[in-house]
């Protein structure tokens, strides 16, 4: 007699299941969605390309949203201002300073930079509106809704050697490589050292919140400085 899964179980196989699709989706959004509507109508325009890029990565960010509060509940999303808590956000962002200081002087600027810059000193409808407002409020809480919240959860269960830090970080190091130039191993790991000191502070705050408020805080700072 072949024995049936429990709800528990198949909850957590609808998750993965769900979760993965939202990530792989997320970080091919341009070669699955972008991309091929931007050869099927013969060239988009460039503000209209960047908008579909940033449509697309709020809509995963929302579908992330809402996996987290039906899978890992309102306790997840917890906020204190505590001394500790305070404390920990300084030091993570001291972490991310040290780690840009090291990046700018031992790596060459990486494509995802690059674009960056060139979306600064765009003139196109949408980046010259809307790139401070992804970049310092809507593009950190995405992330790390997708990144630090649902792939963290994706790997909870798997404390062994790291991998519930190693694998979100490194999925965030892919999510900002220019995949039509290969894989660049600087690239990758700019971000993907970023990714675990973002991903560390979330499993010491328990809290998605945490490192929203610091990715926001570095992109900020960043930008205007």
């Amino acid at each position: 007699m072949q024995m049936m899964e429990s709800p528990d179980a198949q909850k957590n196989i609808l998750f993965y299941v769900q979760a993965g699709f939202i990530l792989v989706l997320d970080i091919l959004r341009y070669d699955i969605f972008v991309d091929p509507l931007n050869r099927l109508v013969n060239k988009l325009s460039e503000g209209t390309y960047s908008f579909l890029g940033d449509f697309l990565a709020i809509l995963f960010a929302i579908c992330a949203l809402y996996l987290l509060l039906k899978y890992e509940g309102k306790s997840y999303f917890r906020l204190s201002f505590t001394r500790k808590a305070i404390g920990r956000f300084f030091l993570a962002f001291a972490a991310l300073f040290v780690w840009s200081f090291l990046v700018a002087n031992l790596f060459p600027i990486s494509s995802n930079q690059e674009a960056i810059n060139e979306a600064i000193s765009s003139t196109n409808w949408w980046d010259s509106h809307a790139l401070p407002i992804m970049m310092m409020l809507a593009g950190p809480i995405c992330e790390e809704l997708i990144y630090r919240g649902l792939a963290t959860s994706l790997c909870q269960k798997w404390p062994v050697l790291g991998l519930d830090l190693l694998i979100p970080a490194a999925l965030f190091g892919v999510l900002h490589l220019d995949l039509g130039q290969g894989f660049i191993w600087t690239d990758f790991l700019q971000y993907f050292g970023a990714g675990l000191i973002l991903g560390l502070y979330l499993k010491k705050s328990q809290s998605i919140y945490y490192p929203i408020a610091l990715h926001i805080a570095w992109n900020s700072f960043v930008y205007l400085v």
